[in-house]
């Protein structure tokens, strides 16, 4: 089964990392200075779960260091969550990217997550 994700999505006054628009799922990924802001990253994922968005939140160094692992939680969370209604999808704004559960590899996830970690 496979994903669609766009990258760099604005949402509200909030731009997020990445998008699955049929899940209304966002996937952030936080470098270090987000230990010093977790108010405003509270803040923020307050009100994009106020707009009916899950939010996944991941550190840099979880996806450098462990990215099958952080693949392995988005992946169930795809898998279990059915997309909210079929017939109203979200509209993406960003780079499209897709991402297929099934053939996932190593390789794939470097692709998918091709932002360099020194952006987040």
């Amino acid at each position: 089964m496979a994903f669609a994700f766009d990258s760099k999505f604005r949402s509200g006054s909030y731009i997020v990392d990445f998008l699955c628009p049929s899940h209304r799922l966002i996937v952030e990924i936080d470098g270090g200075q987000h230990a010093t802001q977790s108010l405003k990253d509270d803040r923020r994922t307050q009100w994009l779960e106020s707009q009916r968005f899950t939010v996944l939140r991941f550190w840099n160094n979880d996806v450098s260091g462990n990215l099958d692992g952080v693949i392995e939680t988005i992946s169930r969370w795809l898998l279990s969550n059915p997309p909210p209604h079929p017939n109203r999808p979200l509209q993406g704004g960003g780079d499209s990217k897709v991402f297929d559960v099934q053939s996932f590899s190593p390789s794939t996830a470097n692709s998918f997550l091709s932002v360099s970690a020194s952006s987040w």
